[in-house]
């Protein structure tokens, strides 16, 4: 059993103070035993600041009087003067220096998520919150709130598409219970509570593995955050599929079975719909929610209006809205900047992230002569569509920025996507432990603004109608000042 330490506080009398200390402090993992894990927390309210609003496993915190862990065992102390010449084990050290830090700065909610700017000034009563888990030699990972809900998930999420490898889903993945478990196991070690799977892949068998390999595993269950999906076909009859309140009061019943759990954490759509009423879908969904078999809803490759339309139901009706977006992002594939991510930072939705890696094209190992690795993905499975001079254009400059830190193309890549704002999980999914490794480890790889910068201009997105005419009209009409 993991000994958890309850939170000590420190106060200041203002915000600007209280990020200062906080940016000042070295990094938390200098002070951790081996074998030891944590988690820290720094909220900023108005007229005081508290450090360590939480615990968790040996949660760890400072006071004005110094803590240090204690001998072999691992039990806490209070010393009675700081060692000599060894700051380091002090616990003065909570969190990374500013480059490594995360603060999010929307009003409210921990949802909106970015690298902090020292020479920006903080929004009218915002909250500022840094949540990681370290483990000596391994990964640190970062927790998001899923839209604008109290839920905490892990920046990346494990996705189990490669789990089962039945049927059409070949192509993709065939592990077995043995791998999955171990898969499960070593992201779950990095500090993933995020699964995500759906009632299609493998025709169900994916979901069978990851029950298992949950329950393998030897966590709680509510220590886990399961999303898995409904909408495509999962038997050969007329409305076995779609998005009906028949449909989805089947599959619940099916997925509960196949998961061998009681409840879904986050129960997605996994398609759009153009048959059923959105307003019988939501209906359905809200029923879950009331009957308990679901906690969280949201919706998956769904359009701007047609999620802003649901949005309007559910209010209008005071039922549960939906949490989140699930939709294909990557620096190849942008398109969500035009429309989606917009509408999912007004609404304060939460974003997950399929295929960061455009179905294995950013791995780097590609060439834009289309040779790529035997067995590969895309060799059977060409999807999803992309730009392909595009991509490459990208892959050119990604290599270049990758080999000079000593990474992986497919590393930066998905850094690249978690140092979007609009994220809140990036999906990744895994073959064998090394690629699994490598994709963790992007969690720990902050780009540089001048590398930022430089990769947003290769990805950008050409410009289309109405973008272009509001951003005149904006310029020139709104903001007449600005003329030159």
């Amino acid at each position: 059993m993991v000994p958890y330490a309850d939170f000590n506080l420190l106060r200041f009398p203002d915000k600007s103070q209280a990020l200062e200390k906080i940016l000042d402090l070295p990094c938390l993992t200098d002070i951790l035993p081996t074998g030891y894990h944590g988690c820290v927390s720094a909220g900023v309210t108005t007229g005081s600041t508290v450090l360590g609003s939480g615990t968790g496993p040996v949660g760890l915190a400072a006071a004005a009087s110094r803590w240090q862990i204690g001998p072999a065992e691992g039990r806490w102390r209070r010393p009675r003067r700081a060692a000599a010449g060894n700051p380091g084990r002090s616990m003065k050290a909570l969190v990374r220096r500013t480059e490594d830090l995360r603060i999010g700065l929307s009003e409210n909610s921990l949802s909106r998520t970015s690298a902090y700017n020292p020479d920006s000034p903080l929004p009218h009563e915002a909250s500022a919150c840094a949540m990681r888990q370290a483990r000596p030699g391994r990964h640190i990972m970062r927790y998001r709130t899923l839209g604008d809900t109290g839920l905490l998930v892990s920046e990346i999420c494990l996705g189990t598409m490669t789990f089962g490898g039945r049927g059409y889903w070949s192509a993709i993945g065939g592990l077995d219970q043995s791998l999955a478990d171990r898969i499960v196991g070593r992201a779950l070690d990095a500090g993933v509570n995020f699964i995500d799977t759906a009632d299609v892949y493998s025709e169900g068998l994916a979901e069978e593995i990851t029950g298992r390999a949950m329950h393998n595993c030897g966590r709680p269950r509510s220590d886990l955050v399961l999303a898995t999906k409904v909408f495509s076909p999962t038997g050969k009859g007329v409305n076995d599929r779609g998005a009906s309140r028949g449909h989805i009061l089947d599959g619940i019943k099916a997925s509960l079975r196949r998961l061998g759990t009681d409840y879904i954490d986050l129960y997605q759509i996994h398609g759009l719909d153009q048959v059923t009423p959105i307003e019988e879908t939501l209906r359905a969904l809200e029923d879950l929610v009331r009957q308990g078999h679901v906690r969280y809803v949201g919706v998956s490759n769904w359009s701007a209006w047609a999620l802003m339309k649901a949005l309007g139901i559910a209010e209008r009706h005071g039922w549960m809205r939906p949490a989140t977006l699930q939709a294909y992002y990557s620096i190849a594939g942008r398109d969500i900047e035009r429309e989606i991510v917009p509408l999912l930072q007004a609404e304060r939705l939460g974003l997950m992230v399929w295929s960061p890696l455009a179905g294995g094209l950013l791995s780097g190992k590609f060439t834009r002569d289309g040779a790529g690795p035997a067995g590969a993905r895309r060799a059977a499975f060409d999807f999803p569509p992309v730009n392909r001079d595009r991509l490459f254009d990208c892959v050119d400059v990604m290599r270049r920025l990758a080999d000079a830190r000593g990474v992986s193309v497919a590393r930066l890549a998905l850094a690249y996507v978690l140092a979007k704002p609009f994220v809140t999980s990036v999906i990744i999914g895994a073959k064998t432990l090394e690629q699994l490794d490598d994709n963790l480890a992007a969690a720990e790889l902050r780009l540089t603004a001048d590398e930022l910068t430089e990769l947003d201009a290769v990805s950008a997105l050409p410009s289309e109608y109405p973008g272009w005419m509001i951003e005149f009209q904006h310029s020139r009409v709104r903001l007449p000042q600005d003329r030159s």
